[in-house]
């Protein structure tokens, strides 16, 4: 998004060339990087640069979530161990799908438990509207309904403490 707010120049590729399966990502890199020469690594930092912020709304959205079911301590301690994680830490800054993804999935699941415990348009608006954007990252979205399923079953309650055991 900011690559392309920008102004960076977005090449099609070309129709008469069959592309092979494996090779299109590459294919286009190529393309890009010749359209976008003389300020490609700026766009590149730059892309890279918003990939922090996204991680950083990842690890609030763990935090939100904790301290609303467990209180501050949990919060803490989840927030502690999302920034810790090796996984979250080596893709935050990669310009890749993975962290957008994982963001995505995790509001996703945040504000249909929101949903869950208090139903209202307004929440199932949001959490529909976040799970879009997650199937909008990535196919690998898909996955995502069994958990939202198992969300549904298990706070069906209606208390922010239901999954306590």
């Amino acid at each position: 998004m900011p690559v392309v707010l920008a102004g960076a120049v977005a090449p099609l590729l070309d129709e008469r060339i069959v592309y092979h399966p494996y090779h299109i990502h590459r294919d286009y890199a190529a393309a890009f990087l010749r359209a976008n020469f003389d300020r490609y690594w700026s766009l590149f930092l730059l892309a890279r640069l918003w990939m922090i912020p996204l991680s950083c709304l990842g690890a609030w959205l763990v935090s939100r979530w904790a301290g609303e079911v467990y209180g501050r301590r949990a919060a803490v301690a989840a927030c502690a161990l999302y920034v810790l994680s090796p996984t979250v830490a080596g893709r935050a800054s990669l310009v890749t799908t993975d962290t957008g993804l994982m963001v995505a999935v995790l509001a996703s699941c945040y504000l249909w438990w929101r949903y869950v415990q208090q139903p209202s348009w307004m929440r199932w608006g949001a959490a529909s509207l976040t799970i879009a954007i997650a199937h909008l990252c990535k196919m690998s979205a898909v996955a995502l309904w069994p958990a939202l399923l198992a969300i549904s079953l298990c706070g069906a309650g209606g208390r922010a403490g239901g999954w306590r055991i």
